[in-house]
């Protein structure tokens, strides 16, 4: 695999790429991939290449979808998604499961039955709906009960499994968004940023960069305060951070160098770079986002312009850039 050897890579080359088009044209895919269930696709996949894939019926890409949908509304890309982004949160509403639990599968999925609720799809459209406003049973004491000694939470519900730092991360964005820090959480993000293995505490997240993501996502968008340490270690990691040479990996470095405030020459390189890329049907390729085993693999083009629109669109309201 390719790599950019850090994010301080300058290329001018895409320098004349416009970030504003590239976002305006990634929202235009969006809007006209979703599905009249009002799910995003999603598909799951034999090979890391994401090949050999069946679609199937999961909520977990949608929620990442409308994140970025209102991201990209904030930099004024966005003014008419309020039509898919409100059939999008039925839908996941419509999914919950007894308690305000949620599973990766819909009922519409013939793998439905195959896997309990988990904690992870639980709180990344829990938080979801939360910050739309769209009320749901108040389900924090219960997922409280699936935390271990030390104030870890376990991944699905009813099975016991390695302690999974990235799922743990969604759980405390949820709370924190709701106003609440889970300190055994924080001490276990704190103390894998420290470290170099960092990236290898999650069994389901596919990206080496997805760990920075989702933990300066916690952090800025949360608000989860007690992350200040991992953010500081993270900061300090920026400039020699390795981004492999695909376009969802781009995305999540660009998203994590604006979240942590870093709107240089190399960021602006980064986000050139990315919109270079874009397709001309406004999407970017399908990557593997999770996985799971088999093995299999899971993502689509959908999810993959998502992170990659949502990175811009931060790129534009936080940088200025264009």
């Amino acid at each position: 695999m390719a790599v950019i050897p850090a994010l301080a890579w300058v290329d001018s080359a895409d320098a004349g790429v416009g970030l504003r088009p590239a976002l305006r044209r990634a929202v235009s895919y969006l809007e006209a991939s979703q599905l009249p269930t009002g799910q995003f696709p999603s598909e799951m996949c034999e090979g890391p290449q994401m090949s050999r894939c069946r679609a199937e019926a999961a909520i977990f890409g949608t929620t990442f979808v409308v994140g970025a949908l209102s991201w990209a509304e904030r930099a004024g890309e966005a003014p008419d998604v309020a039509v898919p982004k409100r059939r999008a949160l039925r839908f996941l509403r419509s999914q919950m499961e007894a308690g305000g639990l949620w599973r990766y599968w819909t009922a519409d999925d013939p793998m439905h039955d195959q896997i309990p609720p988990d904690l992870d799809d639980t709180s990344c459209v829990s938080a979801l709906l939360h910050r739309h406003g769209i009320p749901f049973p108040d389900n924090r004491e219960l997922l409280r009960t699936f935390a271990d000694g030390r104030g870890l939470f376990q991944t699905w519900i009813g099975h016991d499994e390695p302690i999974d730092c990235l799922v743990n991360a969604n759980v405390l964005y949820y709370f924190a968004l709701r106003g609440e820090e889970l300190s055994g959480v924080c001490d276990e993000l704190n103390r894998r940023a420290a470290v170099a293995a960092r990236p290898g505490c999650s069994a389901y997240y596919e990206p080496a960069l997805a760990f920075a993501y989702f933990v300066t996502r916690t952090a800025v968008e949360g608000g989860a305060r007690c992350l200040q340490p991992a953010v500081d270690a993270l900061r300090r990691a920026l400039p020699s951070l390795e981004v492999p040479a695909d376009p969802l990996s781009e995305a999540l470095a660009l998203g994590v160098a604006v979240q942590l405030g870093s709107c240089g020459d190399p960021e602006r390189a980064l986000a050139a770079r990315l919109a270079a890329g874009q397709l001309p049907d406004g999407s970017w390729p399908a990557r593997p986002f999770f996985r799971g085993p088999g093995p299999s693999y899971f993502g689509s083009a959908a999810l993959t312009t998502a992170m990659a629109a949502e990175a811009l669109a931060k790129a534009l309201h936080r940088c200025g850039m264009e």
